[in-house]
């Protein structure tokens, strides 16, 4: 429209400009050609979006996940006898969980069943009266990365480790079986109040169960 406007304008200047019918013409020509030019270069306006395309094809990856589950016993009721070499320490106590692990009374003691396949970060810790060890057990088996202790009396024994772990697995917290002493689980460390012992599951990534 722009272009016809100024077209016709400049059609009307050349009347009586002493030009002849050829040359006007010519004139006309050239001046409509620099015009189109000019108007196909304007900016134009965005158009509206596009449909979205189809989703790429690929592999979906697993499930990520975080999980928890807390457990803990308090001194001296919930551990009141000594623990013996291949026995576990009793975490009775239930604390916040998402359902990952679930209690289970073994024939050695208080063990955990496992829920959920894939990398756990599981910490223990206890206060023991004795020099001693603990040692994390999956299905019975000693795990000998897992062990930790002390050869003072001055501090609690603490382990940290991360196990990859199967729906049925069953995780407990012993003493190791080729110890020859007994552990008690101190009923008040540093004062009269009863000290805790503490198990705490961190699911870090489920895998696909291989079953």
């Amino acid at each position: 429209m722009f272009v016809i406007y100024i077209m016709t304008a400049y059609s009307h200047s050349l009347v009586g400009s002493g030009l002849t019918r050829q040359e006007q013409d010519q004139s006309l020509h050239i001046r409509l050609d620099t015009m189109t030019h000019i108007a196909d270069n304007l900016p134009k306006p965005m158009g509206s979006t596009g449909p979205m395309g189809p989703t790429g094809i690929g592999i979906t990856g697993p499930p990520v996940e975080i999980g928890y589950a807390y457990f803990y016993a308090i001194m001296p009721n919930d551990n009141p006898d000594e623990i013996n070499p291949g026995d576990a320490v009793t975490f009775i106590r239930e604390g916040p969980s998402s359902g990952i692990v679930t209690p289970n009374i073994g024939m050695t003691g208080y063990g955990f069943d496992i829920q959920t396949t894939g990398l756990y970060m599981i910490t223990m810790c206890a206060s023991i009266t004795e020099i001693g060890q603990l040692v994390l057990c999956i299905n019975d088996n000693e795990q000998p990365e897992t062990v930790v202790g002390r050869d003072t009396l001055t501090s609690q024994i603490i382990g940290i480790n991360i196990i990859r772990a199967f729906t049925g697995d069953v995780i407990s917290i012993r003493n190791p079986s080729t110890n020859t002493g007994n552990l008690t689980i101190t009923p008040s460390a540093g004062g009269v109040t009863p000290v805790s012992a503490s198990l705490t599951f961190i699911l870090l990534f489920v895998e696909p169960d291989p079953h």
